[in-house]
């Protein structure tokens, strides 16, 4: 055999080897030169991210700052055919290297993404990705009922840069979302709770978002705000009703129960303030309140005007308006109770 003939077939073969290794790695790859970034499935067909959380605590709830401290896992999962792998179990990647359906929490501070995160690969594409949040949660309150309200507390996660024709977020059909019994916070009293999917929008001609919402249903305990601000200003107001008691003669002594019961009042009014939003509308303790000053000033009033005639002669007439105004106080009261607080 020419030497020249032998070489070029060594060559040819060389070649044709490692064009072969060259095309088993391609596929074992799992079609390395396909653009995995891009959105799976077919043109026209919105591609399906399924969904599922586990609220594992609430810690706090914040009225002044309108949000929720709470724990929460969720879970995402879709299926792409071209990671599908002929292993006999799942296999990981990093979520950098194919299609990331970017769900994001829309009512929640700015999520930390690592770079390094790592998703779940199935032999048949599906692909799972884990992520859990310790994280404060921006609600919008109606504190109108105060304190005697309910709030729905809502986490809501949402697609960012997929419209609805191609990508729509649904619930899990095997894994449904699940609410810890038991929450760290105090004072409410978890109700219920449930989940909702459907379109966000910020303005009314915006294209649309695929969302997915974890509603809890909390009623607020009535001990703390009964006990210690409810009852201690009916207190108050008792103690303002006994200038009817006080005879028109003694003045100052009016004036003085009536002056510290307003002062209380005011500094009632300050303390509930701090533990509320500035909020544009009246809360039922804010009418309580502002009724229980209106009724602390008219007896100030009444006693201003039964010391002036008391001094001008007219000590009997001045006498009677105590004993009228004894009973009129008293209906007046239970009138703002009941109005404000029971209806």
């Amino acid at each position: 055999m020419h030497p020249r003939i032998s070489l070029s077939a060594l060559s040819l073969i060389a070649v044709v080897i490692l064009g072969g290794f060259s095309a088993i790695g391609q596929v074992s790859n799992g079609g390395g030169d396909m653009d995995l970034s891009t959105r799976p499935g077919t043109k026209g067909k919105p591609t399906t991210v399924h969904i599922y959380c586990v609220l594992t605590d609430i810690r706090d709830i914040v009225d002044v700052h309108q949000s929720v401290e709470a724990s929460i896992g969720f879970f995402l999962s879709w299926n792409d055919p071209r990671l599908a792998h002929s292993g006999d179990g799942s296999i990981h990647r990093l979520l950098s290297t194919i299609w990331d359906p970017g769900i994001v929490v829309l009512n929640g501070n700015e999520m930390e993404v690592e770079d390094d995160r790592r998703v779940e690969v199935r032999p048949d594409g599906t692909v799972i990705l884990e992520q859990f949040l310790r994280d404060s949660f921006f609600q919008t309150f109606d504190l109108r009922p105060f304190p005697f309200d309910r709030q729905e507390l809502e986490i809501q996660f949402l697609s960012i840069g997929h419209v609805p024709d191609d990508l729509v977020i649904v619930p899990h059909p095997d894994w449904p979302s699940r609410v810890s019994p038991t929450f760290s916070v105090q004072d409410w009293k978890i109700t219920g709770w449930r989940t909702e999917t459907g379109i966000y929008r910020l303005a009314e001609d915006a294209p649309g978002r695929s969302t997915f919402k974890l509603i809890v249903e909390a009623e607020r305990g009535r001990p703390y705000f009964i006990f210690k601000v409810i009852l201690p200003m009916i207190l108050i107001m008792g103690m303002s009703w006994l200038v009817y008691w006080i005879h028109p003669s003694k003045v100052d002594a009016q004036i003085g129960v009536g002056a510290t019961s307003m002062l209380t009042l005011i500094a009632f009014r300050f303390t509930v303030d701090r533990l509320l939003p500035e909020i544009s509308y009246m809360t039922r303790l804010d009418l309580f309140i502002l009724f229980s000053m209106v009724l602390v000033f008219a007896n100030l009033t009444e006693s201003v005007a039964t010391a002036h005639l008391y001094s001008s002669g007219r000590e009997g007439i001045a006498i009677r308006i105590d004993a009228y105004g004894r009973w009129l106080y008293l209906v007046v009261l239970t009138a703002v109770i009941f109005f404000t607080l029971m209806i």
